[in-house]
């Protein structure tokens, strides 16, 4: 879960480690292999300067068939996962309010916040998407962002 792993994993890795500050060298380490990764998108980014992302990298790369593969799994398995990714989000959110209590959270609660989220941040995209001039574009980038920001808050 790339964005939510953040919140998810922290103990884990500090109840695995035994020190805080092993855990911190775990997080670095972990951190260089993510930029790794941004840097080599980077590079595929300005080696096929095309709209379509990964799309487009397998399609040039390993041609039609590949590529066409690619776009079923990530529709149908990829993005769908995005919910899991609001899921954590709202637990989080719901968390500090149920602290100290035996039953912890309720699902219901947990789902609606979720569908809060998931609402709103919908209602942004199809709010600042529509028709704006090129000016506006990088401001709307900017909200966007924040709006996003926001959410995981």
């Amino acid at each position: 879960m790339i964005g939510s792993g953040i919140f998810i994993s922290p103990k884990g890795i500090l109840e695995n480690t035994g020190s805080v500050g092993m855990s911190i060298v775990i997080w670095v380490l972990c951190g260089l292999i993510s930029m790794c990764g941004a840097l080599c998108y980077a590079e595929l980014g300005t080696m096929i300067p095309k709209s379509g992302a990964e799309f487009n990298y397998f399609l040039e790369t390993y041609g039609g068939m590949i590529a066409f593969m690619y776009l079923w799994v990530a529709n149908f398995i990829l993005k769908p996962a995005s919910a899991i990714i609001i899921l954590a989000c709202a637990e989080y959110i719901v968390q500090p309010f149920y602290e100290g209590t035996s039953c912890g959270a309720p699902d219901i609660t947990i789902k609606l916040i979720a569908i809060c989220i998931a609402g709103e941040s919908q209602i942004w995209f199809k709010i600042f998407n529509y028709n704006i001039p090129a000016k506006l574009k990088k401001f709307q980038q900017t909200v966007s962002c924040c709006m996003q920001s926001g959410d995981l808050l």
